[in-house]
């Protein structure tokens, strides 16, 4: 029973949130051959100004959509 936690910058639309939420449970069933329905994906999301990298604050950007990834 696999429980995989995201985390992902606020702004993402629920297409691409519930895509990403798919491929994960792909991938935790392709890898371990888990049960698709015993796998939970969680995501959290987080201001873009809380999120940091190396010092640095994340650029001024909307996030990829779905669409925008040729899904």
């Amino acid at each position: 029973m696999p429980l995989i936690d995201c985390t992902l910058i606020k702004g993402y639309n629920a297409a691409t949130r519930r895509l990403l939420s798919e491929r994960l449970t792909d991938a935790a069933c392709s890898a371990i051959g888990a049960d698709q329905n015993l796998v939970t994906i969680t995501i959290k999301e987080v201001a873009p100004d809380n999120y940091m990298r190396g010092r640095q604050p994340r650029p001024r950007r909307c996030p990829a959509s779905a669409e925008s990834q040729g899904v």
